[in-house]
C-alpha cells in the first residue's frame, strides 16, 4: 500500500514597488539568488529544516514576477507541514536583517550567471 507524504508550500506576495517594469529583471535575479543561497540543498536554512526533520527531500523554489503580479514560493514534502510553514515564515522574515557574506554573494552570482 502506498504511503502519502504531505506537501507544504509557503508563498510570499511581492510588494507593488517590486513590480516596477524597470526593476523586474533585477528583482527577479536578486530573489533567485537569495532563494538559492538560503534554501537550496547547500543553503543554511535548508540544512536547519532538514536537521529538524521538517523537510524530507529537496525544496521546491519558485518565483514569478510580472508588472501586475509577483510571488516567491518555497515548498516540499514534510511530515510536519504546520511546523515547516511557521519556520519558513520566520526564516524569510529574518533575511532582511541578515547581511550576506561577500563570498556567498559571489558564489550565488556565478551560479546565477551560469544557469
Amino acid at each position: 500500500m502506498p504511503v502519502t507524504t504531505p506537501k507544504c508550500m509557503i508563498a510570499v506576495k511581492e510588494k507593488k514597488e517590486s513590480l516596477n517594469k524597470d526593476q523586474l529583471l533585477k528583482n527577479d535575479l536578486v530573489r533567485d539568488m537569495i532563494l538559492d543561497l538560503y534554501f537550496s540543498k547547500s543553503g543554511s536554512f535548508y540544512e536547519e529544516l532538514y536537521q529538524k526533520g521538517l523537510v524530507i527531500d529537496k525544496l521546491r523554489l519558485e518565483q514569478y514576477l510580472e508588472e501586475s503580479f509577483g510571488f516567491a514560493a518555497i515548498g516540499g514534502s514534510t511530515t510536519k507541514p504546520r511546523e515547516f510553514g511557521e519556520r519558513v515564515k520566520e526564516m524569510l522574515l529574518s533575511i532582511k536583517n541578515e547581511p550576506i557574506k561577500q563570498d556567498d554573494f559571489e558564489r550565488a552570482k556565478k551560479k546565477n550567471m551560469v544557469s
